[in-house]
């Protein structure tokens, strides 16, 4: 672990923030989970507006109210880490001159850059991951008959901000 941080730096308050993160992202998750449940309830407990003589569930989209905001924090955080990996180089015996003379040119790059970019890459993963985990969840337990047309292509809608123009 220690050959994706820069040479001496201590990697383990920023794994840990790392791994505080995800929780905060995981615990988000289940509240989006607990939305979706909720919602099934209420449209059993007839508390549900009617659209066109018959009773309607709200789009998938309009329930993630910021689930993954997390991530993208988490990216941000991961990307300002990437120019504190390179401004340790800069302080005191730890010459950057130092880095770029060693064999591997790339070394002082694949040590600053490494871990954030595998963390980016987790978190754009998870993210996407976990909203069509629970996209799939609201579709399975919701009744068919009250769901919206074009659930899908409402969440990707949102996702992208893309207009899908389908027949």
């Amino acid at each position: 672990m220690k050959k994706f941080f820069p040479l001496g730096y201590d990697s383990t308050s920023e794994i840990g923030w790392v791994l505080t993160l995800y929780i905060i992202a995981l615990v988000s998750n289940l509240k989006l989970l607990y939305l979706i449940f909720n919602e099934k309830k209420a449209f059993l407990s007839m508390r549900y507006p009617y659209y066109h003589e018959s009773k309607v569930i709200r789009y998938y989209s309009t329930l993630c109210d910021g689930s993954q905001f997390i991530f993208i924090l988490l990216i941000i955080y991961r990307i300002a880490i990437i120019y504190a990996h390179y401004k340790y180089h800069s302080k005191g015996t730890k010459s950057i001159y130092t880095m770029k003379r060693l064999k591997n040119a790339n070394e002082l790059h694949f040590r600053c850059i490494s871990f954030p970019a595998i963390v980016i890459g987790i978190s754009i993963v998870s993210a996407i991951s976990l909203i069509f985990i629970n996209y799939h969840v609201y579709m399975s337990i919701m009744p068919k008959h009250a769901l919206q047309a074009g659930q899908l292509e409402n969440l990707l809608r949102a996702m992208c901000k893309i207009d899908f123009y389908l027949p």
